[in-house]
């Protein structure tokens, strides 16, 4: 029952496919236009081959991520202000409710 469901499924598939492009010549050409076709690695030179264009584009990812980048340094003797609290009243142990 699976198997006639599925096999159902693809075949409406196939010719709604059809329907729509006409042909799988015109399918194609729409779908190489959602995939890199060509790219040119660190050198300039195009690459057109899907293993390269995959070993090109792994390596640029690991490099972009190992980069590192020089954090300027702070000076660590910085103070923190907290504007306003001149007007805060000093809460001694006594005014704790302790629960």
């Amino acid at each position: 029952m699976i198997r006639r469901n599925q096999e159902e499924h693809y075949r409406k598939f196939a010719e709604n496919v059809i329907d729509k492009n006409k042909n799988l010549k015109c399918l194609r050409k729409k779908e190489e236009k959602h995939q890199i076709v060509a790219l040119k690695d660190g050198s300039g030179i195009e690459i057109r081959n899907r293993n390269e264009i995959i070993e090109v584009t792994k390596q640029y990812y690991k490099n972009l991520y190992n980069t590192q980048i020089e954090q300027p340094r702070t000076s660590t003797n910085t103070e923190v202000l907290n504007f306003g609290s001149e007007d805060t009243p000093v809460i001694n142990e006594e005014e704790f409710l302790y629960i």
